[in-house]
């Protein structure tokens, strides 16, 4: 199986997945042996997973373009924008089409992800760099809701729909 999403969606398939599996599907298999989680929740989770297209819980799906605005109406959209922003494409401008439940998003990657103070050289301390990508686009709501939002961040990146921003119009 690896082999062929390695096939399908390039080299980093299986560093996607081993995340997919270290940031999700373990914790929710915890939470359920543990007895956190009930019968229900635990069949729920996995009609999703099952129903779930892994390509668009990784990328996302495209969505429709209008005068150079992004329509964002679904959660894939969204996913689809933020890969897009943490790729180099950090100056895309969107709206937001609808309300939006991301209640289907285990875990939402932050639009131009950032992490300052890097600690390079392993001693514990920042050495005062950063690594991540900036937002500078166009954002506009248009008074919709984005509900059911998760974003487990473990790595020190700022955590929220935006990580960082600059130049932006929110």
């Amino acid at each position: 199986m690896s082999d062929e999403l390695q096939d399908v969606y390039g080299i980093n398939a299986p560093e996607l997945l081993e995340e997919l599996d270290d940031k999700v599907i373990a914790p929710v298999i915890e939470m359920f042996e543990s007895g956190e989680g009930s019968d229900e929740e635990a069949l729920a989770f996995i009609d999703r997973m099952r129903n779930d297209d892994i390509y668009k819980v990784i990328r996302g799906h495209e969505p429709e373009e209008i005068d150079g605005v992004y329509q964002l109406s679904t959660p894939y959209n969204m996913i689809w924008f933020s890969y897009q922003s943490n790729h180099g494409n950090t100056g895309l401008n969107a709206v937001l089409a609808n309300d939006i439940d991301m209640s289907e998003i285990a875990n939402f990657t932050p639009i131009a992800r950032h992490r300052d103070d890097l600690d390079l050289d392993g001693d514990g301390t920042g050495d005062g760099v950063g690594i991540g990508t900036t937002y500078s686009g166009t954002f506009d709501g248009q008074g919709h809701v984005i509900r059911n939002l998760t974003i487990i961040v473990d790595d020190g990146c700022e955590a929220g729909l935006f990580s960082r921003t600059q130049g932006a119009t929110l």
